[in-house]
């Protein structure tokens, strides 16, 4: 086989001097500013943490902070101490029965008299009422200017303050709902029979299918906002939720929600209500 020529050979040894000097100042070379984290610079664990590890992170914190306060209780350190105690006298049972048996009836002792601790701690606060989420939600509305604004409660929903012919009531703020529903005691307290409606309907429910009677209210007043001669609908079948619908919305100059506040804008603001 031949030498290459002369010229060839020196174009071969130029590139490969060329391709060694490009591979000599890349990685000589200094990276780009975007691209640089300086060794002294602190990254925070969060920022490099993924969404699911984050979620992770903060259940681990509210499981450690809730397991804090349990064990602060001593009714509770009895508890596990009783309950290991049942399971460690079953395995002593099968070597040494007599006191394995007798591990197991302290330990079944312990669980009982806490268990009977907690009932007299219970029966010593009085009875307990419990209420539904609608019930212990209370509504905050306030008037800004010429809106009023109504707070998203705990359980997720816009509950209102309102008068009924000057008898006050609390009303689920409910935009899925066509009429406006009032309970029959809230009826009554209004001054209207609900015996003496007029026409009956059927209402559709979350629970199924209910009847009702419309009848015509005289004044409604939520805030700042005046409506009368409001058909509104009372409904047994609903309990004593009143339900403020978009037959009431609709009379408005406009309504909005912006993060958790519900703003209603009237056409004519009036004065506010004395509390």
């Amino acid at each position: 086989m031949s030498a290459p020529a002369p010229d060839a050979a020196a174009r071969a040894t130029s590139a490969s001097a060329d391709v060694a000097d490009w591979l000599d100042r890349t990685l000589n070379a200094e990276a780009p500013a975007h691209a640089a984290t300086p060794l002294d610079t602190p990254v925070s664990a969060a920022a490099t943490q993924s969404p699911t590890d984050r979620l992770i992170d903060q259940a681990a914190g509210a499981a450690l902070d809730y397991g804090a306060i349990l064990w602060a209780q001593p009714l509770f350190r009895i508890a596990l101490a009783a309950m290991a105690l049942v399971v460690l006298g079953g395995m002593v049972r099968r070597v040494i029965p007599w006191l394995g048996g007798l591990m197991r009836f302290i330990g079944n002792l312990g669980v009982i008299g806490v268990m009977l601790a907690v009932i007299m701690q219970v029966v010593a606060k009085g009875p307990v009422v419990w209420r539904s989420p609608a019930a212990s939600a209370e509504a905050q509305q306030t008037i800004t200017g010429t809106d009023t604004r109504i707070p998203l409660a705990g359980d997720n929903h816009f509950w209102v303050r309102a008068e009924l012919n000057g008898a006050r009531r609390r009303f689920l703020i409910d935009t899925g709902a066509t009429l406006t529903t009032i309970s029959p005691a809230s009826a009554r307290a209004a001054g209207i029979d609900p015996e003496q409606g007029g026409q009956t309907i059927v209402l559709n429910t979350a629970n199924g299918t209910t009847t009702g009677t419309v009848v015509r209210l005289h004044q409604m007043r939520v805030g700042n906002i005046i409506a009368r001669d409001l058909d509104v609908v009372i409904a047994p079948g609903m309990g004593d939720t009143n339900v403020l619908g978009m037959n009431f919305l609709t009379r408005l100059a406009s309504w909005r929600v912006e993060g958790r506040t519900l703003i209603l804008v009237p056409h004519h603001p009036q004065a506010s209500p004395k509390p």
